[in-house]
């Protein structure tokens, strides 16, 4: 069973009654931060109940770099996986993810040459006032400690639809409180919980390397020990969290698709537009699966099901070892496919939930994305998520199969990386060592 007191509350829950959120990318700026870890700890929501109304919820993540400044060691620190030690922004992070050109980690607000990044803190709240009084009071400490704080807003819109018109239809692993649900058909069940929390079986049986740290006495609960009892895990009941910040260029979208609309499907009108964004998507506006969806389109890709070859089963055991939990938030004010450009930011800031960043989150970029020959196909990549590798227009392609002949269009790019990070998401028992330094 899940230690629910242990696991922060994001894990569990995407907090859809607190729909307005702020996020902090800190820099400790040499302080120590222990004293303020110790002060924030009481804030900290867990997964044990859930969230009602009128709650506010915070939770926190560190980097590499934030746990070297809160005393781990760099011995404990080499316990935890390349990637995470690496972050996002560098170079063998940036060829698995497609970071090149526009997307580069130069060009972004957080994560890349802006600064340094130590931690993530997440503020949720119900209603914007209730939000801002408690940024009030965690922004007090930042003050006090003396940390430096990039700020990002986000929300959940009240009608489910992101910035380009779809209705939310993600399809997040269905974790309960008490153990993974067996709702689902036997042949497409969700992955285990190991999938996404350390200290627990994974979808091959086996446990996911957990980072240790050496024992300490301690007047806290201490994580479980490990190792003939010479080290913490420190890992367990934790999980890493890659940040992504993506501008969308609504405008542009919706541009794009009605010229190519007008193309394919003359006869449809000014409905031509909505056509073809659904086929790049893969889904109606309204979150129903096309009938005909293109193998290259966006949630096709970015959750392939059973489409991966002739055995279904093969393929839905393959993609239950590389799922991800999504908490997604918009940030911007909504456009309407309609309407011109006003010159501001909006997109979504991405949080991706995993155990192993490498096998999941980054395989679902390099293997199914940014993929050239995905389901067989030969020169195209994902239509909303992918980005130039640096060979040029060439894979710039999207297929639609249809009679009497497949339709080919030349795409354009309407979404832009401009911030990540890779962050650990530790356990409140762990979040209590750390905070005793």
């Amino acid at each position: 069973m899940l230690e629910l007191e242990d696991i922060q509350g994001l894990v569990l829950s995407g907090y859809a009654r607190q729909p307005f959120a702020r996020y902090w990318f800190l820099d400790f700026a040499g302080k120590a931060p222990q004293s303020w870890l110790s002060r924030v700890l009481f804030r900290i929501s867990t997964s044990e109940r859930r969230e009602r109304r009128g709650e506010r919820r915070v939770n926190v993540a560190f980097s590499a770099s934030g746990l070297g400044a809160l005393g781990l060691p760099d011995s404990a620190l080499a316990t935890f996986p390349r990637p995470f030690l690496e972050g996002m922004a560098a170079p063998a992070r940036a060829s698995a993810l497609g970071d090149h050109g526009e997307n580069a980690a130069e060009h972004w607000d957080f994560g890349g040459a802006r600064g340094r990044l130590d931690a993530l803190v997440l503020a949720y709240a119900t209603e914007p006032e209730e939000l801002d009084e408690e940024s009030d009071e965690l922004e007090d400490d930042f003050d006090r400690f003396g940390f430096e704080a990039h700020v990002e807003d986000a929300y959940l819109p009240a009608d489910r639809r992101g910035h380009f018109g779809f209705l939310d239809a993600r399809s997040n692993p269905r974790l309960s409180r008490g153990f993974v649900r067996r709702r689902e058909s036997s042949l497409e069940r969700s992955p285990p919980p190991g999938e996404f929390v350390l200290g627990y079986r994974n979808a091959d049986g086996h446990f996911t390397p957990s980072p240790r740290a050496p024992r300490r006495l301690s007047s806290r609960a201490l994580p479980p020990l490990t190792d003939a009892r010479r080290a913490v895990d420190l890992g367990r009941n934790g999980t890493f969290v890659a940040v992504r910040k993506l501008a969308q260029d609504v405008p542009g979208f919706w541009r794009f698709a009605a010229e190519r609309g007008l193309e394919l499907w003359p006869e449809a009108g000014e409905h031509a537009a909505a056509r073809v964004a659904e086929h790049l998507v893969g889904r109606s506006l309204d979150g129903a699966r096309l009938e005909r969806c293109p193998f290259g389109a966006h949630v096709r890709r970015a959750n392939p099901r059973d489409s991966l070859g002739a055995d279904p089963r093969a393929s839905l055991a393959l993609v239950r070892k590389h799922r991800l939990i999504r908490r997604g938030r918009l940030y911007g004010d909504k456009l309407g496919p309609a309407a011109e450009s006003d010159g501001k930011a909006r997109g979504l800031l991405f949080l991706a939930l995993c155990a192993d960043l490498e096998r999941q989150f980054e395989f679902v970029h390099e293997a199914w994305l940014q993929n050239p020959k995905f389901a067989g196909l030969s020169h195209e990549r994902d239509p909303i998520a992918a980005w130039d590798p640096g060979a040029g227009a060439a894979l710039d392609t999207f297929s639609i199969d249809g009679a009497p002949f497949r339709r080919t269009l030349r795409l354009e790019r309407f979404v832009r990386v401009r911030g990540g990070a890779y962050l650990f998401m530790p356990s409140l028992r762990a979040l209590a060592y750390l905070a005793e330094g």
